[in-house]
């Protein structure tokens, strides 16, 4: 790969020096995330690449919840006996973890969002030969081989459900119903799950945030270069159709994201659910992102959540031609479904033969 990227603005991103990054595997590997995060923080520029790893494990941090649990709360397999000192280590304060999402948050908007996302987890392009995962120096870190999980699972969606930094790469997602998952990237045998499990996890709603954030900086590069608004990005994190040839069309998991967050009672995360769907309805006009299977799709979780959810999903979209036309096929959908059940319930019921009838009350 090469060690220059062109980035915003014209401007060339070059790798740090061996130097730069030198130091800041240094505070990673003795457990000081807050210098590691600061440091990143005053070396962070449009014309500065920072490097997979760290990205990784700022990423990493930043799932970490505000408050850290207590020493003996914590469980790690991979080390037997670890000390406490050791230990504690490992665990990222809560001003660390505050800095991590801070900083995670600046770089998308100084940084190419193709840049960041070489961190996280993604779909098998099959128009690009993809290497698979490996590991790095970060495993020199006290946290680098924890955060190897990032990579390894099978989308950046993935990564927000609930305990997955605590689970690493022997976690699954919960099921629609709780009870059976989706395995994950190494497709380890089933546990048994709690149904709590959340889909995002309470510690996940920022990275959630800077995850859009990320896809809506890819779009708005992708329309400066005059070609259509959407976001390659989003795309690489929809699964590929068998085969790898037509547009993409899974977008179930994606839905329940969006509908998870148009339940909640706090605006800002609401507004993530009308930003996520509003990011696929720019990619379904593409073509790269099948419409008419997407349009069922948002119309199935519609149903299956509450149709009251639909004026609350019209008034968030934005005034564009894309959601203009997304909302046309929906009512279309929603029409055609009600004719259908009207006609249905119309229909003459079929009674009992009258010898039947006789039999049940002899």
């Amino acid at each position: 790969m090469s060690s220059t990227l062109e980035g915003r603005d014209g401007v060339i991103e070059e790798e740090l020096t061996n130097h730069q990054q030198g130091l800041v595997d240094t505070c990673f590997e003795e457990g000081h995330f807050e210098a590691a995060i600061a440091l990143m923080g005053q070396l962070r520029s449009s014309s500065a690449k920072p490097p997979v790893s760290h990205i990784r494990q700022l990423v990493y941090i930043a799932l970490q919840p505000e408050v850290p649990p207590a020493v003996n709360e914590m469980v790690y397999t991979d080390v037997p006996s670890p000390s406490k000192s050791a230990l504690k280590k490992r665990i990222p304060s809560g001003h660390a973890v505050m800095a991590a999402r801070r900083l995670l948050s600046s770089y998308a908007v100084t940084n190419l969002p193709q840049t960041l996302a070489r961190a996280l987890p993604s779909y098998d392009d099959p128009r690009i030969d993809q290497p698979p995962p490996r590991s790095d120096g970060s495993l020199e870190s006290v946290i680098g081989p924890q955060s190897m999980c990032i990579p390894n699972a099978k989308s950046c969606w993935n990564i927000l459900a609930e305990g997955f930094t605590q689970k690493g790469q022997n976690f699954s997602l919960p099921s629609r119903k709780g009870k059976k998952r989706t395995k994950n990237h190494a497709d380890s045998d089933d546990e048994p799950m709690s149904e709590t499990n959340d889909i995002v996890g309470p510690d996940a709603w920022p990275i959630l945030d800077w995850l859009l954030l990320l896809f809506e900086q890819d779009e708005i590069l992708t329309a400066a270069r005059g070609t259509v608004r959407f976001s390659n990005l989003l795309l690489q994190q929809i699964p590929c159709p068998r085969g790898g040839n037509g547009p993409r069309w899974d977008t179930e998991f994606l839905l329940r994201i969006v509908f998870r967050c148009l339940e909640q009672q706090e605006q800002r995360r609401q507004e993530m659910g009308s930003r996520l769907i509003t990011l696929l309805i720019n990619l379904s006009s593409t073509g790269f992102l099948d419409p008419a299977m997407f349009v069922s799709s948002v119309y199935s979780s519609l149903t299956a959540a509450e149709i009251e959810t639909l004026p609350a999903l019209f008034s968030a979209l934005p005034p564009s031609q894309p959601a203009h036309e997304f909302k046309v096929l929906l009512c279309q959908k929603l029409l055609a479904d009600t004719r259908h059940s009207q006609r249905r319930d119309a229909r003459p019921q079929p009674q009992r033969p009258f010898s039947q009838f006789l039999g049940t009350v002899s």
